[in-house]
Parts: C-alpha cells; structure tokens; sequence
C-alpha cells in the first residue's frame, strides 16, 4: 500500500540560467551529510553547490566552481570526510582527487579508466574501485585505499585486484560486501578482488529480447544488497552473487533511466515519474511527480546519487536536478495510522523500537486504541504490550468495562489523546456493537489484515479442553444461572443488530470480539500487572479477576488468587460467591490471610457438602484439588496457627492419609498433640512417630557434628542407650527406610542425612527423656499392630512341627563359610583368641568323605541380629508390604535402646513374630531364648550358629549344641543338626556329646549315617593340622638357612688388615671388596666400593648404604661367600692398578650377576 516515504524538490534549474549557452549534466553525486552536492559537466567543470532546509522547502546555492579537465566529466565519488576528498572521472581516462574545502586537484597516474566505484562505509577507510580497460578484450579492476587527497600519491601497489577476460565495456560498478557487482555491456558480472589476484564469474547475461532496457546495477546498502535490472524485474543479489528477497516488479513503468538509494528504498527516476520501491518488502510504495514543465524528454540521460546514510537522494536531467529527502519514521507512521493501514504502521512502530526511537511507544500506544476503536483487539493486544506503563497505563482500560471498574475510575488517570488519531474509549459492547453496524454497511478496510490473524490465545490462560470446559461449568453451582445471562445477553445483541438471521450472525461474531478481547486484555493485564510504575494497581487486579470470572476461567481465576495481588477483596469475594467457585473462594480467604474460613471451605469441599447436583468426575476433581490446597495451607507455619492443625486431622484422615502424613511431618509439632488426635489404629500413627525416631536421631547427629565429632559415632551414642554388644553397622542412620508417603519419606530421608531445621532441632530437644521413650515404645508397639492387621495369621504362633526347615543344598558344607564372614566381628562379647584360629581351619569347611550338608550362605555375611534373622534380605529385594513392616520392626529392635521392652515383649510375644522375638531377645540379654527361636522354632541352624558365634565365648557353644540334642519333651533331637554344629565349631564342641545322647536301641545303620560326618570330619582336621605344622617347620628351616647365610657374609675390616697387593695397612683408606666366583673355571670379579674411616666410620657408611640395598639382593650379597666365593680387601689404588688388567665379568657370559650391591661394612 502507497504511503509517503519521501517528498521531492527540484533544487537546480540551469535552463533559465543567464549568459551564454547551457552545459549539460554528466553527474552528480553528494556528500556523507547530504548537505553538498557536486554537478560535473560536459565541459568538464565541477560545480559544488549547497542544499538549504528550511520553512518545509530545499534549494541549493552555488558554492564554487572548478574547472578539472578540458573533457567531459564521466562520475564525481565524494569519498567521505576521513580522506576528505571526491574522485572525479573524466572522458579522456583520467581520476583527479579533489580536496572537500579548497577543489584543489591532484591528477592520479592512471589512463583509460571505464568507471569508478567509492566504498565509504563508516568506520572503515574509503576505497576506491577503479575499472581499467587496457586493451580491447581485457578488463582490469583494482582496489586502492585513499586515506587523504591532500598527500602525493604516486603510484602505490593497488589493495587488490582482478583481471577480467570480457570485451564489453563497463557501464556501473557497486560494492557488495568484499565482492563488485559489475554491468558489462548485457552482463552482470561478480568481481572479487585479492592481493594475490581475485577472482570473477558471470551471474548471468541479459537477453536479447529484454535488451531494450538498459543494464544497470545499484549498491542498497542498509540491505547489504545489490539491485539489477533485467528487462521488467529489478533482481536483489547479496554479497555471493545469489537472489535475495523479492524481485521488484518494474513492467508496469517506462523504461528506468536512474537508480538511487535511501535506506531499504529504491528510486526508479523514468520518463513519467519517479517510483519508489520497498525491497525489503518487494513493492511499490510512492511515486514522485516531476513537477510542471520538469518532465525530462523521452531518451534523455539521466543520473542519479545517494549517500551511504540515505538521508538525502539526488536525481538529475540534463538540466535540471531534483533532491529527494526521506520522510521520518515517526511522519510515515503518523500517516499510515491516519489511513488505518495497520500492517504498514506496526512494521514501522516494530523498526523504531529496534532503533530505540523515543516515538516509537508513543505510536503504538496510539496505535492500539485505533485498534481497539477497530475492534482488532489480538494486534490491540500486540501494541499494548510494546508500551510502558510511562507511556500508556492500564487504567486506561477502565472505560472499556465501566461495570467492574466504576469504583476506580477516579483514582485512574486521565486518558491520553496522544496524536488524536482516535476518539475516547467507550465500553466493550458499545464498540463491538459499532464495529457490527459498521461490517453490515460496508467492508472495514483493515478487514483483510483482521481476518489473516489468527485469533488463537497467545497468553498462559489457555483455552480448555473440552472435559476442562464441562468442568469449569459444572465446578460452579451458579453454572445455570451463567448461561442464562449469556443466552440473554446474546438475544439482547440480536435484538440491537436486527434480528431474525442476520441478527442472529451478528450476534455470534459478537461473541466471537469479546473472547478476543477478553484473551488479549487478560494477557496484557497480567503482563503489565508486575511492572513498576503502574497506577491504580488495585482496580487493574480486580479488573483481571472478574474478567476471567466473566469468561468462566476458573482454574485461571484459583490460580491468580494464589499469587500476591491486589484484587479488591469484597468484590472477589461477591463474584466468586455469585458463580459458586467455592474452591477459588477459600483460595481468596488463604491469600488474605483467614486461613479458619479458608479450611472450613475446603472441608466442605472434601466432605461432599458442597457438591449439590455436580457430575461425580468433576466433583473428585474439585474434592482433590481442596484436599491439596489445604493440606499446603497447613504447611506453612506462617499462615495457619499450630493448634489448628491437630483439629483439622479430624477429615484430613479419612480423606488421604498420605496428605495428613505430609502435614504432620513438614512442621514440628507437639508430639502429644498430635498422637491425641491420631487413631491406634490408623497406619499414619506408627509413620508419624518413624518420622520423630528419625528427627531424635538426626539432632543428635547435629549436636555431635557442631562438637566436631563424626556423624556415626553421634548416631551409635544416640542410640545405644540400654543395648549391649550392638554391632556399629545397626546405627540408625544406616538403616533401610520404611515404606512412608512420599512426604514421609523425605522427612525421614532429611533425618537420616542430619538435615534438620532449628524448629525441628528446638522440638526434639525439648521433649523429656520419659517422652522419648514413650514415642520409641509405641512405635515398636504400633509397628507390631501394623502387621499383625496386615496379616492376621501371625497373631497365633506356628507350632514347630508344622514350620519347614530352610531348604540345604548339596555342596561345600557352611561352616567355613560363616567361620570367615565372622571374622570381622571377632572383637563381639566373650570371643576369645581361639576364634580366628576356628575361621582359619574352618576353610576345608567339608569333611574328608564329601559327605557334609551345606546351609544357606545368605547369613554368612550377617553384622547384626536383625539382618542375621532377616536372612540377609533388604528393603529394596522385598516387594511384600508386610515384610517391609517387619524389616523396620526389627531395624527399630535393634538400632533403638529406649524403648521399654518388657513393654514391647508383651506386644510381640505370644505372636507368629520369631524373628522379632530374637532381635527382642538378643537386647535384653536372653541369648538362650534367642538360641531356642532360631534353632528349634525357625529350624535355621546356621543363622543360630552363626548368632552364638556373635554372642557367646567359645566356653558356651555347648549350650546351643544341648539345645539341639535336648530339644525338650516332646521334640525329637536334631541329630542332623547337632552333626552341622560339630562340623563348623568341631574346636570347641566335643563330639562325643552327640554319641552319648544317641539312644542305645538306635539300629546301627543308623546311627553310621550321624557318626559317619563327624569321624570324616575328625580325620580331615587332622590331616589339616599335619599340613599346617610341616607348612610350619619349612618355613622356620627357612629363616634359620637365610640367617646363617647372612652371618657367614659378615666382613670386619679392622686396623690390622693389610692390602694384599702393596702390603700396606688399609687404616683409614678406601678399600674395594673384590668377590671371584669360581664357577666352571671361569674367573667373574663382582667389585664394591667403600670408605673406611676406621671402625666406627667404616660402620656408620656400611649400616646406611647397606639399608639402600633391596632385601632379595642382600640375601643374594649375603649368600655369596658360603657359595664357594673368595672375598678379597683391596686399596683403593691397587684396585685402579688391577681394573687395567683384569677384564670384568659382563651380562650375558655365563655369570649369574656382574655387579652386586654394596656389602654392609662393620
């Protein structure tokens, strides 16, 4: 669409010059600030004139003239004021550089120059393209840099340069980036010059039939680009050569004569007009009349300039010159909104903004209440959101809904006309309406632009699904009441906009505007809501509110009451009320601080008072959703009182224990309270006081931690009062976690990594020790409670003869085995120094024969009673709830001492629960009860043979082998099991005990299969014994060996000792020990030397080079004389006397070693 870009002035008229005939216009071109321009004529005369701006008009007044060559003037390049100067090409060939201020002239040395080109990009130095034709079919183009015109410039080596093979002549050059674009007779051609000689290929060639048009090429430069004519199309290539953006559409118009440039603009100077072209976005935009009497003749030259700022443009005739200077941004704008072209008028505002240009918010202020007036209420939106709230506030809204803000339009500010371009803003419905009466008589002329948006929702409030809409209508109880106003609403716009159909029409494209401006305003308010500045928060929050109240946006609606605002509080309240948002509702009173009205609300919700005639899918929803808000509301300490907790556990409870649970453990608590308000029977109970254990724990683990010492010794000091002989590994922190809710669970994971807030720290220290052993005695007792309702049988003991023993595998017997995993906890109570000997001989493990039954090796690796008992599975390996119960039953046993465990033995006791039952055992000190359980009740010899082991000095394993031969009245003796007994602790269990409580009317078949093992067993452990004792001596013949060796290599030098080739006494002189091996008659001297300063000298040296020697190679040096070696002591002078003539013994000759290394010295 046309709008005005640029207004023209013919600033230079020369036919009505006066005195002597008219020279005719070769070129013009303008300086960088577009305040000169220069006129090079047929004469060659260079004429410098001076634009004038003022009272709206522009005229020019010559300034000087020079008179540069006697032939005409081909091209005049100003090349920017950091070289101060402008190239002036003549017809004979010729470049002359001009200075700015006095045109005094400098001939370059160049001949038969085509054309020149001017790069004056800012910021970078002027370069000045020069096309040479030195023969016919030869072009050369080289590349200088011109850094002033007032220096000689001689005849420097060109920047860069290319030869181009072409015959045509050159017409125009332009830069693009680092590369020329060149028109070469009816060819376009892409140059790109290098020191080492560029390159150049063919973009392509004119055709023959489109010649008509002459070739010419433009530089664009805000677009990078370069604009040639073909024919009818202008076509933009960038700096590789390829089309970029569209191509200008030029067959409607005569045939161009100029072309210039200004910004993204195109000026097409023809026969009729000029046209003026966006490229950026590939169309016509204005077009410039000559003026009267201006029009040039048809297929007279013409010419035009532009400067690399755009900022002013230059066309000329043969006579006559026309200056074309651009339009601002703000006028274009201001125009385009006059004429409602809003597609043009935000290209603009969205240009300025990028620009920073201050009037750019101004206009799209402006520009959005056109749009509201237009009813075009998404791009409304759009320019609303490119406003401060400095510029536009949003209390400029009120008008629109005069129903819920009428209470605020006092405080809000006056409305601002900005350029006048739209009258004051009326309601909603008195614009929509208009808008409607205005469509029905005749088609918008922003029609186009509206129906090629989409209308989708660009903000969070998004439209709901279509279950999501049956909710949001069936959640409110005044739902019915909702649709009636809309049906009526609707029928009252029918009524208004003519009834019958197209009443009816109008009325649903009604409806359709309102849900585009509630989507677009909703989004705007809630954007500019949280910006600084912003008058009248309270009307632009309520505003919000009862706009999505209005749209039925009830999830939208809760969640803005969920966030600070501002909204007016009775007239939310009145709105909520009035739809039945009970939900949304008790948000409001949360968020005001009246957490009491705001759970009484949502304990209607989630006890069914509330929920009328609503669909039961939608109801759960709603129940779920007040279940969750008032369990976060209970959370925070800040908003709801400590006392108001413990009462509201009362329909919490029944609701989901899983969310009573998160409450009670996300704040601390009066731990009495709470277990008031909690039932004996509920899960919850039991997970609560798990949840206090943990946090007793954690401070204790806090407080050591502050006194500098480790967290698990904390934990074990913590929890070890009143138990005995616990293993370290059963500390409370190390223990597997219970199957808990999720917040639950990450209490208790907070606990056990000593994570505690001051508040939980404050609680726990502050309970008393009677307290504390309360919480970890009802713990221990609901925990049985627990499993027991979990699985009824256990209520009742399994007798022994209807338990299964654990199944055996043939194979290695157990007990060396668990002799070895035993090992590490040797330091247990009573253990003696026979234990480890016990482990060391129970690796055989089977017995000679093969014939030893092996057990289960899972409580090889056992620490602890509780994993002994659970058979070393964990928490993670176990899927059954119950199982998980009784893991941390036994973990709690176990890792807890102030626990009352008479109190716990009465809860556990007469039950199905054995293995808690040992664990229980075990603290309290009854070892021979544990024994019992585990041997004859559970029939687990090995996990009882590995608890004695744990538990009791060797002198007592006696006891657990007459419990298995004396099981009592009524149980036949495990004669089996005794057998195992002996077989794993046969060192401190005498077999005999088991022959002599064998019954002598036994058959003696048998009884061989029970005496068989132990005899087997017997002769291997003999045999073991044997092999140890010899293993034994040889090592000791061994050592005895090495130390006679060792002593037999003692050397003692003393002062008596004399060299054997001088005969003079070595004293305190340096002596060599020469060794000569005598082996298959060849001689091998092994040489070491030494200092000897007298005896204790000679000592000293020895003892600290002797400790360099490796430990093999000293017993290597040690063995060497008792080997058949002689050793002699020689000076340090005879032994260079020697070196001469006696040859050395090398690697590789037969000797075991050439060097050995230094011999200790006494």
């Amino acid at each position: 669409m046309e709008h005005t870009a640029f207004k023209i002035w013919p600033v230079i008229d020369r036919r009505r010059q006066d005195g002597g005939p008219v020279q005719p216009i070769r070129s013009v071109a303008v300086d960088q600030g577009g305040s000169k321009l220069y006129l090079g004529l047929e004469d060659g005369l260079l004429e410098e004139h001076t634009l004038v701006k003022k009272a709206g008009t522009v005229a020019a007044s010559l300034s000087a003239r020079k008179h540069v060559s006697k032939k005409r003037i081909l091209a005049v390049a100003p090349l920017g004021a950091a070289a101060n100067c402008l190239a002036v090409l003549t017809n004979d060939g010729s470049v002359h550089l001009l200075e700015y201020d006095t045109l005094k002239a400098q001939l370059l040395p160049f001949r038969n120059v085509v054309t020149t080109c001017a790069d004056t990009r800012p910021g970078q130095p002027a370069r000045l393209a020069l096309a040479l034709k030195p023969s016919r079919r030869a072009l050369r183009i080289e590349v200088y840099q011109v850094t002033s015109g007032s220096q000689p410039w001689g005849r420097p080596a060109p920047l860069a340069f290319a030869d181009v093979l072409d015959p045509s002549a050159v017409k125009a050059m332009a830069w693009v980036g680092p590369s020329l674009v060149v028109a070469a007779g009816l060819r376009y051609l892409l140059v790109t010059p290098s020191q080492q000689g560029g390159q150049w290929r063919e973009l392509f060639a004119v055709p023959e039939d489109l010649a008509y048009s002459p070739a010419m090429v433009r530089a664009i430069p805000q677009l990078a680009r370069a604009l040639l004519t073909v024919g009818p199309a202008g076509i933009l290539v960038d700096g590789s050569g390829s089309p970029a953006g569209s191509a200008l559409r030029l067959d409607g118009l005569a045939t161009p004569r100029a072309l210039a440039a200004s910004g993204p603009y195109l000026l097409a100077a023809c026969e009729d007009a000029i046209h003026v072209f966006d490229c950026a976005e590939g169309g016509e935009v204005q077009v410039l009349e000559y003026g009267a009497g201006l029009r040039p003749l048809p297929g007279q030259l013409m010419f035009g300039a532009d400067n690399p700022s755009g900022s002013c443009v230059l066309l000329a005739g043969r006579a006559v010159v026309w200056a074309c200077l651009p339009v601002s941004s703000e006028e274009q704008a201001r125009e385009v909104l006059r004429r409602r072209d809003y597609g043009r008028a935000l290209a603009l505002i969205e240009q300025g903004l990028a620009q920073g240009e201050g009037w750019a918010e101004v206009a799209s202020a402006q520009a959005a209440l056109c749009l509201l007036h237009d009813c075009l209420f998404e791009l409304a939106g759009e320019a609303l959101e490119r406003c401060s709230p400095a510029v536009f506030q949003p209390a400029q809204l009120f008008p629109l809904f005069p129903h819920h803000t009428q209470g605020w339009l006092g405080q809000a500010p006056p409305q601002q006309r900005y350029w006048g371009l739209a009258p004051p803003l009326q309601s909603l419905d008195a614009l929509i309406a208009r808008r409607l009466a205005a469509t029905s008589a005749a088609p918008s002329p922003a029609g186009s632009l509206a129906s090629s948006r989409s209308s989708s929702l660009r903000s969070p409030v998004t439209s709901p699904s279509p279950a999501a809409s049956l909710s949001l209508k069936g959640w409110a109880n005044g739902s019915q009441q909702q649709h009636q106003q809309q049906q009526h609403r609707k029928a009252t716009y029918s009524q208004l906009e003519g009834g019958s159909e197209e009443g009816g029409q109008h009325g649903q494209q009604g409806e359709q505007l309102r849900q585009a401006a509630w989507e677009s305003l909703v989004h705007y308010l809630f954007r500019v809501r949280m910006m600084e500045g912003v008058a009248c928060p309270e009307g632009v929050d309520t505003l919000l509110l009862l706009l999505l109240v209005d749209r039925g946006a009830v999830r939208e609606a809760t969640a803005f009451l969920s966030i600070p605002n501002k909204a007016d509080t009775k007239a939310a309240a009145e709105a909520l009320q009035a739809q039945g948002w009970r939900h949304a509702l008790a948000t409001l009173w949360a968020a005001r601080g009246d957490a009491e009205c705001a759970l009484h609300i949502w304990r209607q919700l989630v006890e069914g008072a509330l929920a009328g005639q609503q669909d039961p899918g939608l109801h759960a929803a709603e129940r779920q959703e007040a279940l969750e808000s008032a369990a976060e509301l209970l959370r925070d300490p800040r908003a709801c009182p400590d006392a108001t907790v413990p009462g509201s556990l009362a329909w919490l409870l029944p609701a989901s224990p899983a969310v009573a649970l998160s409450v009670l453990t996300a704040r601390p608590l009066d731990p009495h309270a709470v277990l008031a308000a909690l039932s004996r029977d509920s899960d919850v109970r039991w997970q609560y006081l798990d949840h206090l254990v943990g946090c007793m724990a954690a401070a204790a683990a806090q407080e050591s931690n502050s006194n500098g010492s480790s967290t698990a010794g904390a934990t074990a000091k913590a929890s070890s009062v009143g138990s005995r002989s616990r293993p370290p590994s059963a500390s409370l922190h190390q223990r597997p976690t219970t199957p808990l809710p999720p917040a639950a669970a990450a209490g208790a994971a907070a606990a056990a990594g000593g994570r505690l807030s001051p508040q939980w720290v404050a609680l726990v220290k502050g309970l008393s020790p009677e307290t504390r052993s309360l919480i970890h005695t009802e713990l221990a007792t609901q925990l049985t409670a627990a499993i027991l309702r979990e699985q009824p049988s256990l209520r009742s003991p399994q007798p022994a003869s209807h338990r299964k023993p654990p199944p055996r595998s043939l194979g290695r017997g157990l007990a060396g085995t668990v002799g070895k995993a035993l090992a590490g906890v040797a330091g247990t109570a009573g253990r003696s120094s026979s234990s480890s000997s016990l482990a060391e001989a129970a690796v055989g493990g089977v017995s000679a024969g093969g014939g030893g039954s092996s057990r289960r090796g899972s409580h090889a690796h056992a620490h602890s009673t509780a994993a002994l008992v659970s058979r070393g599975v964990t928490e993670e390996e176990s899927a059954a709830p119950v199982w998980r119960l009784r893991l941390r039953l036994r973990q709690h046993l176990e890792g807890c001492g102030e626990y009352d465990r008479a109190a716990v033995l009465r809860a556990v006791g007469g039950t199905g629960l054995h293995e808690e039952l040992v664990v229980l055992h075990c603290q309290m000190g009854d070892h021979l009860s544990a024994l019992r359980l585990l041997a004859l009740t559970l029939r687990d010899i090995a996990a009882a043979e590995a608890y004695a082991i744990a538990h009791l000095p060797p002198a007592e394993y006696r006891t657990l082998l007459q419990l298995v031969l004396h099981p009592g009245p009524g149980v036949e003796p495990l004669y089996e099991d005794a057998c195992y007994l002996v077989t794993a602790l046969g060192s401190h269990l005498d077999p005999l005990d088991i022959v002599q409580a064998l019954p002598a009317s036994m058959p003696l078949a048998t009884a061989a299969t029970i005496v068989a093992p132990i005899l087997r067993d017997r002769v291997h452990r003999r045999r073991q014994g044997a092999v140890l004792k010899n293993l034994h001596r040889a090592q000791l013949n061994a050592a005895r060996g090495q130390k006679a060796d060792a002593e037999g290599a003692r050397l003692v030098v003393d002062d008596e000792r004399a060299c054997p080739g001088c005969h003079l006494r070595i004293g305190g002189k340096v002596f060599v020990v020469l060794q000569q091996a005598q082996q298959g008659g060849t001689a091998g001297k092994q040489q070491q030397q030494g200092l000897a300063g007298g005896g204790a000298a000679a000592a000293g040296l020895g003892g600290v080079l002797g400790a360099a020697v490796g430990a093999g190679q000293q017993a290597k040096q040690a063995a060497g004389p008792a080997a058949g070696q002689e050793v002699q002591v020689v000076c340090y002078n005879c032994y260079r006397r020697m070196s001469g003539k006696v040859s050395l013994a090398t690697p590789g000759d037969g000797h075991s070693r050439t060097y050995s290394g230094m011999l200790d010295m006494l």
